[in-house]
């Protein structure tokens, strides 16, 4: 009896049909044990062809075709058909959506068995990794990699352009607990004032007087400001998101405001980047 190929490629042996009702059934499991304390958000990675190499204490390696679950900017989740030792030495290989090819270090954390011959095998990365390019995912969508983040490392002064007295105040209470000295900018030309005085970060309301918000990120990007700038807006349309880009402004932020949302979104901006831009 001929075995399909494709089913070949991986431990399991199975195709993107059962893979996808396998992963299914494990990411019903798994939101129902949500654990809101991790770093990293994980993304949905399903991955029929990554290749697991552990290092063997001979000396050795062991090169293991796997099937990827998820993965975050610190690690990825694999499923195997058998038990592999925490704390074994490995690399991961694999394409990512951006068609590059990764090989990354790291070492096995855990491994759990999910019923038959079924293993989650989760291993931390050596580095962190930047899993939005890998994953091609759209800034403006509000993708995220910090799922905790610690208020006290956000810091320097942010700039917000609101004409809304309750908007603007509602956003200096939700950082109450960070580093982050705020100016509040109620005109376009108060905004193009205040942000020559400095500032890290910068975050505009959709509409700001008679002027858009992406109006205004364009005209303070026209008069030399460069800060990291994100548009609190309702809409999620393509037209918005490709307006932005024209502005070269970095990201939406969908309302409603909701603290834990926007301190990742600060975090994106004044963590994540910054250590992509070093590393870069």
């Amino acid at each position: 009896m001929k075995q399909n190929k494709s089913a070949l490629r991986n431990s399991l042996a199975i195709g993107a049909r059962e893979l996808d009702a396998l992963l299914d059934r494990l990411d019903s499991s798994a939101s129902k044990n949500t654990d809101l304390g991790r770093e990293f958000v994980r993304m949905n990675f399903r991955n029929l062809r990554v290749v697991l190499t552990l290092e063997n204490s001979s000396g050795g390696t062991t090169m293991i075709p796997v099937v990827a679950k998820d993965i975050s900017r610190g690690g990825i989740s694999l499923l195997h058909r058998a038990y592999v030792y925490p704390g074994s030495l490995c690399t991961v290989s694999f394409v990512g959506s951006d068609e590059e090819k990764y090989h990354v270090r790291g070492k096995i954390a855990r491994c759990t068995h999910r019923g038959g011959k079924v293993h989650e095998v989760g291993i931390s990365f050596d580095e962190n990794l930047d899993v939005q390019n890998l994953l091609g995912l759209d800034a403006m969508d509000g993708a995220c990699a910090l799922e905790k983040v610690d208020p006290t490392l956000l810091r320097g002064w942010l700039l917000v352009v609101c004409a809304s007295r309750i908007d603007s105040d509602l956003i200096v209470r939700q950082i109450e607990d960070t580093k982050l000295c705020t100016r509040v900018a109620k005109t376009i030309d108060d905004a193009i004032v205040q942000s020559a005085k400095g500032c890290d970060i910068i975050i505009v309301d959709q509409v700001v007087g008679e002027q858009s918000g992406i109006e205004i990120i364009a005209k303070l990007r026209s008069q030399g400001i460069n800060a990291p700038a994100l548009l609190m807006t309702t809409d999620e349309s393509e037209a918005t998101k490709h307006a932005m880009r024209l502005a070269l402004g970095d990201g939406c932020f969908h309302e409603p405001i909701e603290q834990h949302r926007l301190l990742q979104a600060f975090a994106e901006q004044l963590i994540i980047r910054k250590q992509s831009k070093k590393s870069a």
